[in-house]
């Protein structure tokens, strides 16, 4: 936010009022503010980027949220309501999540956060027809980061036919969802649309052929 937008909303919180575009009498308002944020404005106080005085007046009560990782007791309670959220969407039953489904999901490291486990059980629940979560993909769609007990070496050969196997089918699958629609089978996937368009080149789909299909 620029330094000059940062005192318009210290004001309107210090004072309780604000002035409009071309508007020369000010307006009241009577406003509360909930915050978020996951840059360090400590750091960015100290190298000029945010004022001291706007933090001081939002920061009255904090509440720091730790990475996902560090509250895996958190995962079950968030994928059975991503399950019911996502079954309703797609108009399905919501499935059990197994034990040995939520242990995997407890064990992997989530650089994605909240929103990188809600793509990967939309994802796992598009490409299952029988809406099961038996099995979950961890595996990465587009190299954010590699699954937990997937080896990390790119030479070997298997591995990488496997998962090239598994990419393209995952996007022939949301593209069938989608109506052979882009935008929606990358929002169904968890991808922009840059990476959307790679994969459809990589692997030589034709979405308007998935649509038909």
């Amino acid at each position: 936010m620029p330094h000059e937008a940062q005192a318009k909303l210290l004001r309107a919180i210090q004072e309780g009022e604000f002035h409009r575009l071309g508007d020369e009498q000010a307006t009241r308002v009577d406003v509360r503010i909930v915050a978020a944020t996951n840059s360090n404005l400590e750091s960015d106080i100290a190298s000029g980027r945010f004022r001291q005085d706007l933090y001081y007046r939002l920061n009255v009560l904090r509440i720091d949220v730790p990475p996902l990782r560090d509250r895996a007791s958190d995962i079950p309670l968030l994928a059975r309501h991503f399950v019911v959220e996502i079954a309703r969407r797609l108009g399905r039953k919501p499935p059990p999540i197994p034990d040995r489904t939520l242990a995997d999901l407890q064990s992997y490291p989530w650089p994605g956060n909240v929103r990188e486990l809600r793509s990967v059980i939309e994802r796992s629940m598009i490409l299952d027809p029988e809406g099961s979560l038996a099995s979950i993909d961890l595996s990465p769609v587009h190299g954010v980061a590699p699954a937990a007990g997937l080896p990390q070496s790119g030479d070997d050969l298997t591995l990488r036919v496997a998962l090239g196997r598994t990419e393209r089918a995952m996007v022939i699958e949301a593209l069938k969802r989608s109506g052979g629609v882009r935008k929606e089978a990358a929002r169904l996937l968890g991808i922009d649309q840059r990476n959307m368009g790679y994969y459809l080149r990589k692997h030589d789909i034709d979405p308007d052929d998935v649509g038909q299909a």
